[in-house]
C-alpha cells in the first residue's frame, strides 16, 4: 500500500537543490577529465575523483552514492613523500585549465578519507 509523505515547501526546495548540486558536481568533474579511482590499501580503500595535470595530482573524495566531497587534495610533483595540500572548497570552472577552482588551501599531514 502506498504511503503519503507530506513535504513543506522548504523541504522540497532543499531536496531539489541537493539533487541538482550532486548531479552537476559529478558531471562537471567528468567533463573536466577527472576519473573515478580506487586509492589506499586493502583495509583503507576508498574512491576518489582524480586528475593529473602538469605533474600535479588533484583528488576529491567520494561519499555515499557518487557524491563528491567538498574537500580537495593536491599532491605536487606526484611525490607522496612531501605533504599534500588540502583545500576546504572547490567548484566547477570551465575556464580553468583543470576544470575546477579551489580555495582555502593548507598544507597538513592528514588524510582526505
Amino acid at each position: 500500500m502506498a504511503r503519503i509523505i507530506r513535504l513543506t515547501e522548504r523541504d522540497l526546495t532543499r531536496l531539489v537543490r541537493r539533487v541538482i548540486n550532486e548531479s552537476s558536481d559529478s558531471s562537471c568533474l567528468s567533463e573536466a577529465g577527472f576519473t573515478r579511482e580506487s586509492i589506499g590499501g586493502p583495509m583503507t580503500r576508498s574512491m576518489v575523483y582524480e586528475k593529473t595535470s602538469g605533474g600535479v595530482t588533484y583528488q576529491i573524495g567520494i561519499e555515499g552514492n557518487d557524491s563528491p566531497k567538498s574537500e580537495l587534495k593536491i599532491i605536487k610533483n606526484n611525490s607522496y613523500s612531501s605533504k599534500p595540500q588540502y583545500c576546504s572548497s572547490w567548484s566547477c570552472d570551465s575556464s580553468s585549465t583543470i576544470g575546477i577552482k579551489y580555495s582555502g588551501c593548507k598544507t597538513e599531514g592528514r588524510s582526505i578519507n
